[in-house]
């Protein structure tokens, strides 16, 4: 295509639709449950903010250079160049988002170029908040709940579940965050256990953790699996066409949690995940109908105890 050729929406989406199947193996296979048009908008907002995300891990640009591409980026669709944006900038428009979850996202993004270190756990939950509860919000923004059910009503769950799977993605790429500088475990929470960002670089370098590096990691898993239980009745909040589907991924964030806490939480390069989902469908769907006896199906290994039985919210 030529850059005078204006860009239409059908290959905008299509543009969409090829960069997700190539890049997103999860939701590649979520959403084949989803319906057409919620097929074409889950396309659109993954491709979109992974293309955000890609620029501030791959292409390391600066924190201007990502500033410009966000201004370009909240253009109206009929003023769009990129195809990806274009096509989210449709989905944005056709489902009325709140503007607000976009912006906490672009913000949580921004602030891999700006944050490298957190100093507390509340300041952890702020940049969780926009790195994975902001999409959880605007997924149900597009897909919307059962009826009867309200986003007032829905949100702290929502807002469990998104801290809870954001976590796991730490705890699931320790390795590969320091590579690229960056450490997201609380330096408080690491004092209590006697350790220091200078102690993780050399263990995670070293591949070994001493017994202070598992009691903590087994101190943080806990408090993500807390999260998990309470945020866990959100999937009964899911229309049934969906339940299934956004519910499969939730499970398979929860069953990465006990996989991370199962292998010592080393530090070792972790392979893909290959045939998770299926894995996952197989044996713990039922976790995903029968919420109220879901904790069956998450066998921890360490000696987790629910500190409440009804953890929601903080």
């Amino acid at each position: 295509m030529q850059p005078s050729e204006k860009i239409t929406l059908v290959q905008a989406h299509a543009a969409a639709a090829a960069y997700t199947n190539r890049r997103g193996p999860m939701i590649r296979v979520v959403s084949r449950l989803f319906s057409p048009k919620h097929r074409r908008a889950a396309y659109a907002m993954y491709a979109f903010f992974r293309t955000a995300d890609d620029l501030i891990d791959e292409d390391h640009i600066s924190l201007e250079q990502f500033r410009a591409w966000r201004a370009q980026s909240q253009l109206t669709a009929e003023q769009q160049t990129d195809p990806l944006m274009l096509a989210w900038g449709d989905i944005r428009t056709l489902y009325n988002i709140p503007l607000e979850y976009e912006q906490a996202l672009l913000d949580g993004l921004e602030l891999d170029l700006t944050c490298h270190r957190y100093q507390t756990m509340d300041e952890l939950k702020r940049y969780c908040y926009g790195a994975s509860v902001a999409p959880f919000l605007l997924t149900m923004s597009i897909i919307g709940f059962r009826p009867g059910v309200s986003l007032e009503q829905a949100k702290p769950y929502m807002e469990k579940l998104g801290t809870a799977i954001q976590m796991t993605d730490i705890l699931w790429d320790i390795r590969a965050d320091l590579a690229a500088g960056r450490i997201y475990l609380p330096e408080n929470e690491l004092a209590a256990f006697g350790l220091s960002f200078a102690d993780i670089e050399a263990q995670i370098e070293a591949q070994r953790s001493d017994d202070r590096t598992l009691q903590f990691m087994r101190h943080f898993a806990d408090i993500v699996r807390e999260h998990y239980i309470a945020g866990w009745p959100m999937l009964d909040f899911f229309p049934s066409s969906l339940r299934l589907p956004m519910g499969l991924g939730i499970t398979s964030y929860r069953t990465m949690l006990d996989d991370i806490e199962a292998r010592d939480f080393a530090f070792g390069e972790i392979k893909s995940q290959g045939r998770r989902l299926l894995g996952v469908l197989a044996t713990k769907w039922p976790a995903i109908y029968q919420t109220k006896s879901a904790d069956k199906y998450f066998q921890p290994v360490g000696n987790f105890k629910l500190k409440s039985k009804n953890p929601l919210p903080d």
